[in-house]
Formats: structure tokens, sequence, C-alpha cells
């Protein structure tokens, strides 16, 4: 778990983002990464305009 939350911490400071609480976790094993628009920063601020 801490593993996980130093690479979201290295993610969400890339993107200039702060964290926020756990919702969920999960682990998927195979299989193909999804497809993502835009970065965290971008969806981040998206939904802050919605707010």
């Amino acid at each position: 778990m801490a593993d996980a939350q130093a690479k979201a911490q290295e993610l969400a400071a890339l993107n200039d983002v702060n964290l926020g609480d756990v919702v969920s976790v999960g682990e998927a094993i195979g299989g193909g990464g999804g497809y993502y628009a835009c970065s965290i920063r971008e969806a981040a601020l998206a939904e802050a305009s919605f707010s």
C-alpha cells in the first residue's frame, strides 16, 4: 500500500495536483492499460470547474 501511495504522490506532483482520500484499492493482473484522453491534471482542472 505504501508503494502505491508513493507512486500516486509522484504522479500527482508531476501533474501539479494534490491527492485526496483513498476511495478504493484494486489490482488487475494481465491485460492492457486503459486509454486516457487527458492527463490527471487536466481531469482535475475540469472537475474543479464544475464545483
